[in-house]
């Protein structure tokens, strides 16, 4: 079972965007701990619709995501700091300032949410609606499983010592996709729902990112892996006016 990271007394500049990998392309990112994390002696739960399979499989809690520099988790020392800015009230300024530097030589000016972390609060995902409204030039898109209200005690095996139950997540999920359904009314937001063989199928009339395959019919296997096309020139998963349901082979 993965490491439940812990920090103490972050000290927060600004929030930390990065561009782009070798798949996404020359895309801005944003992330946040994966699953959950300890900060100042709080548990927090990022990924409340996680399932058995993420906690076996996530990428983002293992490889270059752990690697320490120092003896330090860098990486997820930045991306609890970036959990810590979502926090504050003057986040929505704080981000479409570090989005604007981060985008002047992104021709498409494209940022995905979440290359590791989820929406884990109403807050939060109204924070995100303000920034996203605010930023109508620039196109916005995400993965989640925080539609999930199907969560059962297997999936929270790994949070049973802290108190939580899978009740409360499906609580919590149902307040945060209600919320994440008008962020979807943005014309420049794309919301991807994330599945696996635990989840069961998606809600109706939803876009559909599977592992290894789609619970909806004519799912297609993710354009950069199937045919090297990185995900700032294919819009399958970004573009709102796409219809295409992906799935991805575990990476």
């Amino acid at each position: 079972m993965a490491e439940i990271y812990k920090f103490n007394n972050l000290k927060l500049t600004k929030p930390h965007f990065s561009r782009g990998n070798v798949k996404l392309g020359h895309l801005v990112n944003w992330s946040l701990p994966a699953r959950a994390v300890i900060i100042d002696g709080k548990l927090y739960v990022i990924c409340p619709g996680a399932t058995q399979w993420c906690r076996e499989n996530c990428y983002a809690r293992k490889g270059h995501f752990t690697t320490l520099t120092n003896g330090v988790p860098r990486i997820q020392l930045l991306y609890a700091e970036n959990l810590k800015w979502s926090e504050r009230d003057d986040f929505p300024d704080a981000a479409i300032s570090a989005i604007r530097e981060r985008l002047w030589k992104n021709e498409k000016h494209l940022v995905r949410l979440h290359v590791s972390g989820d929406f884990y609060s109403v807050e939060y995902v109204n924070k995100w609606r303000e920034v996203i409204r605010r930023m109508p030039d620039v196109h916005f898109y995400a993965y989640t499983k925080s539609w999930r209200t199907n969560v059962h005690e297997g999936d929270v095996e790994d949070l049973k010592e802290y108190g939580i139950t899978a009740a409360e997540l499906n609580r919590r999920n149902g307040r945060i996709y209600a919320a994440l359904k008008t962020l979807k009314e943005l014309p420049n937001f794309n919301l991807m729902i994330s599945t696996d063989e635990y989840t069961g199928p998606p809600p109706a009339s939803s876009r559909e990112a599977g592992i290894e395959r789609t619970w909806s019919p004519g799912g297609v296997l993710c354009n950069y892996q199937r045919n090297g096309i990185l995900c700032e020139k294919c819009t399958w998963c970004w573009n709102p006016r796409s219809r295409v349901n992906v799935y991805f082979a575990p990476h």
